[in-house]
């Protein structure tokens, strides 16, 4: 004859059996409430990186609006502080955890860091950097992003799996399930009622219990109807923060939310520059040539010109935490020769060596903008180039005029861009061509040379920087500079040269180191 214990020892076995079976598969299938808060960083990028965690975490938990938790956050902060305002808004909005996303670098350097934080306390659980590509989230990427959030979120689900494995010692009646039947079936049922009875009774103090253990550590939903009633009247019972926001609007703020609004200003502040200079050393060749009739002047020998040169650029509105500048600018430019010589044919038989005095600089106003990896620069300014023969010694000879004729000296209105493409996450690589509209041509455009004429300029460049360490990097550049005159035969010497036009080119190169900050 089975007793009635022994009945009740049977029945509450299979259960538990058959909740542990069960555990695995409700803790897998995930029961968490999770925020996903707006990323930091570029627009497109944050967008894109976001929809993908999001994508990936409403695979196993619910997510919630983030209004929903801000405007519960902000309700609770203006009833408490700290953990306690973090449990509160946790509790109204029922939200186990938030995550927080943030870009760093740019290009194929580009960084998501994932921040996990308890939505029941304000603490943060941990955090996690995964390398992104600069076309967004890929398949490889996305796994990634999978496998790190569920063992970062696994703390909501800790109770479900946190289920032992039966203890088998326990189940010996289950073997006589389908054994003899018991005489006192009917006396069973009416102990089983008490005990019934009796259980409500310690699960409703359970329930109580649960429905506490939520409010501190929300790692449960509450199991029955009556318990989320009940809670849902204790989210409405106090009006205080809906009649603050009321009272101040929904963009109030609180001290601790500005402070956390400051936090993140100053982290994004960390990686934007806004100042950049290099110096270096430069090398060019000048090649100056008349068109023109057989009494035109000698051309220009050639010859390299040495010199030090010196850029400078400040862009204050930039914002890119990756560091690249960006906004409205100024820029300026400065080179001086130094320790060059060309030598010139001063008379049919006779070379001499002059000093050759060279000087350029330039000033421009810029607009920068950002596109992913490519910035593209466009910039309006001035720039003067003064590239001349240290002749004093002959400038009453024979040959003055000659000489005088290959000095260079122009002035121009500038108008330009230039691209520059992250190649690397060290490396930059830039090109930028310039339109140079004259207003200024030197001694040959004289009166008493060759007089005025039409003239146009245009200048190119290719650019190299490298990272070395910290802000300082490399900087390598190539240029190409022209300017062409055609003159009107106005000048005193125009029918003794015959000259119809000139053609003055630059080509050299400056290799130094830069800063930025």
């Amino acid at each position: 004859m089975r007793t009635p214990t022994a009945s009740l020892r049977t029945w509450l076995a299979t259960a538990a059996f058959a909740a542990t079976v069960a555990a695995p598969s409700l803790a897998a299938a995930g029961t968490g409430r999770v925020v996903v808060m707006p990323f930091e960083g570029p627009d497109e990028l944050a967008t894109e990186s976001r929809t993908a965690v999001v994508a990936e975490l409403g695979r196993e938990h619910l997510i919630v609006p983030t209004n929903t938790w801000v405007k519960a956050h902000r309700a609770s902060e203006a009833e408490e502080v700290g953990e306690k305002a973090w449990s509160r808004a946790a509790k109204k909005a029922k939200v186990d955890a938030v995550v927080r996303g943030k870009l760093v670098g740019s290009g194929r350097r580009t960084t998501l860091a994932l921040t996990v934080i308890d939505a029941h306390d304000g603490n943060q659980i941990d955090r996690v950097e995964i390398a992104i590509g600069a076309n967004g989230v890929d398949k490889a990427e996305t796994a990634r992003i999978r496998e790190e959030l569920r063992e970062l979120l696994g703390f909501i689900d800790g109770t479900a799996q946190a289920v032992s494995e039966p203890d088998v010692t326990d189940l010996d009646g289950l073997s006589d399930l389908d054994g003899d039947r018991d005489d006192d079936r009917d006396g069973d049922r009416d102990d089983d009622r008490d005990d019934d009875r009796d259980d409500d009774r310690d699960d409703d103090r359970d329930d109580d219990r649960d429905d506490d253990a939520y409010g501190r550590r929300g790692r449960e939903e509450p199991r029955s109807a009556r318990d989320r009633a009940a809670r849902d009247r204790d989210d409405r019972g106090s009006p205080r923060g809906a009649d603050v926001m009321a009272l101040f609007g929904d963009g109030a703020t609180t001290p601790a939310e500005a402070a956390r609004a400051d936090q993140v200003l100053a982290e994004r502040s960390e990686g934007v520059r806004m100042f950049t200079a290099h110096v270096g050393l430069a090398a060019m060749s000048r090649s100056f040539t008349f068109q023109g009739g057989a009494d035109a002047p000698p051309d220009y020998p050639g010859g390299t010109t040495k010199a030090l040169a010196l850029s400078a650029a400040v862009y204050p509105m930039s914002s890119d935490p990756a560091g690249r500048l960006g906004g409205f600018g100024v820029s300026l430019d400065y080179a001086r020769g130094f320790g060059s010589t060309a030598v010139v044919a001063v008379s049919d038989d006779e070379d001499d060596e002059f000093s050759v005095i060279y000087q350029a600089w330039s000033a421009a106003a810029h607009y920068r903008h950002n596109l992913g990896e490519l910035s593209i620069d466009g910039a309006v300014g001035y720039r003067n180039v003064t590239h001349v023969l240290d002749v004093i010694d002959v400038e009453d000879g024979p040959y003055a005029d000659d000489l005088d004729a290959l000095d260079g000296e122009y002035g121009a209105l500038t108008a330009g861009a230039r691209l520059e493409f992250a190649a690397s996450p060290k490396a930059t690589v830039g090109v930028a061509a310039d339109y140079l509209y004259p207003t200024s041509l030197g001694p040959i455009s004289g009166s008493d040379m060759l007089g005025g004429g039409q003239a146009w300029g245009a200048r190119l460049s290719g650019d190299l920087g490298y990272q070395i360490s910290g802000n300082l990097f490399v900087h390598a550049a190539a240029t190409l500079e022209h300017m062409a005159v055609s003159f009107d035969g106005t000048g005193d010497l125009d029918e003794d040269w015959a000259v119809d036009s000139v053609s003055d080119t630059f080509i050299g190169g400056q290799l130094g180191i830069g800063m930025k900050y």
